[in-house]
């Protein structure tokens, strides 16, 4: 079964939970925020394994462990301020995001990118337009977590 044939909160398909050690299905669930992917492992386990999902139940990209989720939030939010607040269309910001990071239209999702994909492009945005993530409310910066090399 495809992605795009899900339009049922609860059904599940072949989309691994991607947390370590889990061994759950992401499934297809309603929230107050519209439609995400949650691990059906939850009652057993507690795993937070989730991804949002479009309103025809298409997953927002590819599931990524908790503990790597916070280099796409920093990445969207540096990368949306480009075409909301700055002279860039949307179109022409992805533009420049695929020509910059060498990247097709299909790969030029950040809801695809690994940590590493997150942070190049985190680099570029703030060497070429002094772009930080910031809260939703445009406000405050947000950390970036650099984690040591071992």
């Amino acid at each position: 079964m495809t992605a795009e044939a899900l339009a049922t909160p609860g059904e599940v398909f072949d989309l691994r939970c991607p947390e370590q050690d889990c061994d759950g299905l992401l499934e297809l669930r309603p929230s107050q925020f519209g439609l995400f992917y949650g691990c059906n492992a939850w009652k057993r386990t507690k795993c937070e394994g989730s991804i949002g999902a479009h309103q025809d139940g298409t997953p927002l990209g590819i599931p990524i462990a908790k503990k790597d989720k916070h280099w796409r939030v920093l990445a969207h939010s540096a990368f949306d301020q480009l075409w909301k607040k700055r002279n860039f269309g949307r179109h022409d910001a992805y533009l420049w995001m695929q020509d910059r990071m060498r990247m097709t239209s299909e790969e030029a999702h950040i809801g695809n990118f690994t940590p590493l994909q997150c942070r190049a492009l985190l680099d570029l945005l703030n060497k070429e337009f002094g772009v930080v993530p910031r809260e939703k409310d445009g406000g405050t910066p947000l950390r970036v977590r650099r984690r040591k090399a071992r």
